[in-house]
This record gives C-alpha cells, sequence and structure tokens, in this order.
C-alpha cells in the first residue's frame, strides 16, 4: 500500500518521556464529487509528540504526490486534497497517525459521479484561518461551521453519459449505476432494494437471496418486482427474511451482480406464542461424550419461509461461543452445542411456523462423563479486556494434563503462563484480548476434560467466529457487535483494509457491523478481522472448493 507522508514537527524521542498517543478530534468524511472538481478529506488529530500522519489508498493502489494530489497541514489540521477528480479516484481512503505512544487511523469514502449533482461533506467545525485560500478556494471560511462546496457546471461529458440510452456503439456488459442499498428494519416493517443497471443489449435482472431464486424461498405474494425487476420489495418481513440479497444482471456479452444485506430485528410477536409448547410423545434420546459436539438437526419446509425457534428446557436458544445456529446447504436447520458440558443436557425443541401453521421436533441430550471426576473443576470468568485471566481446577494426584483454546493446544510462552502446585492446575491468560475469549479445556492423559468459558469484556461484545467455511462461490458473511455506537470500525483481510463495492458489503447499523463477501474464491481465504478502536476480533476463513 502506498502512502504519503508528513514528517511530525519537533519529534522527541525517549521511551521515558510522557506524551500521548494520536487521537482524532475530528474525523475525516465521506465526500460525493462531480468528474472534473475536486474533493479535501480533512480531520483534526491531536499528540504528544505531534505525530506523523500518513494518507493511504484502500487496496494497493498507488497515491501519487503531485500537482493534482497532495496533502497540507495546518496545527493540529491535516487534509489531503484531490483535484481534477476521475472516476478511478473514488474509492476509501485511511488516514493514519503514529508517534511512538501510539496509532490510531481513520477512513472515509471518496465518490465520484458523472454528473453534477453531488452530496456535501456532513458539516464540522473548521477554524476560520485553518487552510490557505490559494490552494484551497473551495473551502469558505464564515462564523459557523464550513463545508466543502464542489459544483461545476456540467460539461459536455457530463450530460452525455448521465442519460440511460445506447442506442449507438457496440454491445457492453451490464454495469451498475445505482447499487442496492443496505438496511435494518423490524418485525412487520416492509423493505425495498433499488438498483440501477445498464448495458447492451439490455440486461436480465434476477435476484437472490442467499444464493437461491426468490421463487424458491418466498410465497409470491410476499415480494414484488417492479418492471424490469430494478426493485424488489418485501412485504412485512419476518427474521427468516433476514440475509443476503443479490441482484445479478446479465446480458449476451456478460454479467455483474452488487449485494445487500437486510437485517431483522426479532421484535416480540403480537397475540400468543404459535409453537406448541408441549413435545411430542415419542422423543428421540442423542447422547454425547463431555467436552464433544452435539448436532442436533431438524429438516422443515414451506411456504413462506418458515420461522425457526430452538428452545432448551422451554427457553430459546440463543448463538453462543458454544452455541451455532444455522441452515446447511441441504436445507437442514441445525443446533450445533460445541464442547459439551453437563449443563447442557435437556430437552432441545425445533419449533416451526408460518402463516400456514406450526409444527416441531424434540430430542433429549445426555451427556456422558468421560474419565476420572476432577475434584475440583474449572470455573467460567470474565475479565475486562488487558487484565489477566486465571483458570484453575484439582486433579487427580499424580495426573498429567494438558491446556487448550477449543481444539487448540496451548504453549508456556509470553501470553500463556501454566503452573502446577501438586494437584492443582493453572491457566494465566496474561493482557486478555477479544480473541481470547472462547471455551477452555482442561485435559488429563486419560482423556478427562474439565471445560470453562472465558469471556473478555471490552468494546467488541458479540466477536466473529473462530473460524467460518464456505463453498467456492458462496457468500461469506460476518457480523459484529459494539457496545457502543464507535466511529472508529473496520475490517481488514490478511491485513489489508476491505472498503465497499459491488461484491463486497461493508455495513453499520448503530452498534451492529456486517461484512459480506459475495461469491468467495481460494483467494479470499484468510483472516477476516474486525476493528473497533485498539480491540479487534478475527476469524479464520476457509473457501471449500466445488
Amino acid at each position: 500500500m502506498a502512502a504519503l507522508s508528513l514528517p511530525p514537527h519537533n519529534s522527541h524521542m525517549g521511551l521515558d518521556m510522557p506524551g500521548s498517543a494520536p487521537r482524532f478530534l475530528c474525523f475525516p468524511r465521506s465526500v460525493t464529487a462531480p468528474i472534473g472538481t475536486h474533493a479535501v478529506l480533512r480531520c483534526r488529530i491531536s499528540g504528544d509528540p505531534p505525530p506523523s500522519v500518513l494518507w493511504e489508498r484502500v487496496g494497493n493502489i498507488r497515491l501519487e504526490l503531485g500537482d493534482r494530489c497532495y496533502s497540507q497541514r495546518d496545527g493540529d489540521w491535516y487534509q489531503l486534497v484531490i483535484s481534477d477528480l476521475r472516476l478511478e479516484d473514488s474509492g476509501h481512503y485511511m488516514c493514519r497517525a503514529s508517534n511512538w505512544s501510539g496509532e490510531g487511523y481513520a477512513g472515509a469514502k471518496l465518490t465520484v459521479t458523472l454528473n453534477s449533482t453531488m452530496v456535501n461533506e456532513p458539516r464540522i467545525a473548521l477554524p476560520n484561518d485553518a487552510f490557505s485560500p490559494t490552494r484551497l478556494a473551495d473551502v469558505s471560511s464564515s462564523n459557523t461551521d464550513p463545508f466543502i462546496e464542489t459544483t461545476q457546471q456540467p460539461t459536455l461529458m457530463d450530460m452525455t453519459n448521465s442519460g440511460d440510452h445506447h442506442t449507438e456503439g457496440p454491445d457492453f456488459t451490464p454495469y451498475f449505476q445505482l447499487l442496492p442499498r443496505s438496511q435494518r428494519l423490524t418485525r412487520g416493517q416492509s423493505g425495498e432494494f433499488t438498483c440501477k443497471v445498464l448495458g447492451k443489449p439490455e440486461p436480465t435482472i434476477r435476484w437472490e437471496k442467499d444464493g437461491r431464486g426468490l421463487e424458491e424461498i418466498f410465497d409470491r405474494s410476499h415480494y414484488q418486482l417492479s418492471p424490469g425487476g430494478h426493485t424488489l420489495s418485501i412485504n412485512h418481513v419476518r427474521p427468516p427474511d433476514a440475509g443476503i440479497y443479490v441482484c445479478r444482471a446479465t446480458n449476451s456479452v456478460g454479467q455483474c451482480l452488487a449485494a445487500a444485506v437486510l437485517l431483522v430485528d426479532p421484535t416480540p410477536r403480537q397475540g400468543p406464542e404459535p409453537i406448541p409448547g408441549d413435545p411430542p410423545a415419542q422423543v428421540k434420546v442423542f447422547t454425547v461424550n463431555e467436552g464433544k459436539h452435539a448436532k442436533l438437526r431438524c429438516l422443515v419446509t414451506g411456504k413462506p419461509r418458515p420461522e425457526i425457534v430452538w428452545r432448551k428446557d422451554g427457553r430459546a436458544v440463543s448463538p453462543g461461543r458454544r452455541t451455532l445456529i444455522y441452515e446447511d446447504r441441504d436445507g437442514h436447520f441445525i443446533l450445533k452445542v460445541l464442547f459439551c458440558r453437563q449443563q447442557d443436557r435437556g430437552l432441545y425443541v425445533c419449533g416451526a411456523s408460518n402463516t400456514a401453521g406450526n409444527t416441531l421436533s424434540a430430542v433429549m441430550l445426555h451427556v456422558r462423563e468421560v474419565g476420572e471426576c476432577f475434584p475440583a473443576p474449572l470455573r467460567d470468568i470474565a475479565v475486562r479486556e488487558g487484565q489477566d485471566a486465571i483458570l484453575e481446577c484439582s486433579v487427580p494426584e499424580g495426573t498429567r494434563t494438558s491446556w487448550y483454546l477449543e481444539d487448540q493446544r496451548l504453549h508456556p510462552g509470553k501470553r500463556h503462563h501454566m503452573e502446577e502446585h501438586g494437584t492443582l492446575r493453572r491457566l494465566i491468560i496474561r493482557g486478555a484480548r477479544t480473541d481470547d475469549d472462547g471455551v477452555y479445556v482442561c485435559q488429563t492423559h486419560r482423556g478427562a476434560q474439565s471445560i470453562a468459558e472465558v469471556a473478555v469484556r471490552g468494546p467488541i461484545v458479540k466477536k466473529l467466529p473462530r473460524r467460518l467455511e464456505v463453498a467456492e462461490g458462496g457468500n461469506a458473511a460476518f457480523c459484529a457487535e459494539t457496545e457502543s455506537e464507535v466511529e472508529q470500525v473496520g475490517w481488514t483481510h490478511d491485513g489489508h483494509i476491505l472498503s465497499e463495492d459491488h461484491k463486497t458489503v461493508v455495513k453499520s447499523f448503530g452498534r451492529t457491523h456486517v461484512l459480506v463477501m459475495v461469491g468467495v474464491t481460494q483467494k479470499d481465504a484468510g483472516i477476516i478481522q474486525f476493528h473497533a478502536g485498539l480491540s479487534e476480533s478475527s476469524c479464520q476463513l476457509r473457501v471449500k472448493g466445488k
């Protein structure tokens, strides 16, 4: 990734000097501007010593410093100016600020349009004498809060390319002029996805949800398509409607696609609960060894698509570190309980309902103890991020033990300290991080296990799964939640910043943050990370060949 650098003034050296890490007092804002004009991305940063600031272009695209693209600084205000805008300038830009006390970064999106219609940067407070007017004629100064103005008379290119008619010229592959927008709705609201596609010959539009045609999933009365298929409307959404919607445009030259995400908040139902409370007379029994995984399957079909609720002993089951709820490729609704413990024993009921009725299936889960008992088993603990997490248990005399984080064996090191004092076994996790949140196992050489969960409290309250496996050509979806609404969030793939395009959805809905990679290939395999400030949650993405 290329970068532009502004060296700090009066830099200080030495580790013992007081100072503060860079902090963004004003974040850069996304800008939409027409072709041929110029745009300014600006931010305000504090730090002691003053930070070194670098502007980067996401996607390893070279950012050339020159007359057309240059950076400026005035006190603690920094900005990147790009003049004579071109369509290829569209993309995500990152401002990185660092000094010996730490590092901070913030990003903004630049969108270059073909016409003179634009969205001004949201207003931010600027000092009246912030930047030299000889280089930035578009920065207005007033006693209120100035903003970027990039208005310009439409050029001939603007007017000839702004229409929808391509009656002359060669055939060409479809492309999107307007991408569908992700959205979050509550149960009962109606939603709408709209796209605009150009191509010659005129492309055919097809909408899909989670890789399947709408007609396979929905009753025809549940959704409508506009003439030409550019707008998809969904009536009175329910939780099963949540997912990844893809608009696929195809003609004889080629195809293009764009994706959007629909989230549906499962607000309480109105009226009586439709799922019967009594399980069937014949209940299947399933037994699993302690520490192993239990996979419960339920096959239900119906239109409209049924809403599935899993319950254990009458209480709804929610997804978590040890509880996975999903639909597999064969249409089975799966509840997977990882690293089963005695407390997981009970009656599990899968209830399915739609407007036509409801049904259920039940299974009794037994957890079998393996090997000798632990005189004092591990206990679940919770710590704040950065604190040490300590797990302790007692084992029979003369027992050898090993420690695991889920299925990964741990070894003594800088962050994992292991102690043995007689029958006492202790694991100390130094400076617990978000990715240390998980299931820990102390296992004896005879196979007996004691299991506990470590919860690491921090800015990220809903972590990514430790790994995700997706078939090649499928969609990889990631969702994280933060404890509060924060601006400094982002996604990376093997350390490279991810930005939104027609095959990548990056969206935040308040505290909920979503990443979707559409039509993954082998090159998409790697480490996906969600960043919230200095905290991060990681997932290993694996792509299976067809």
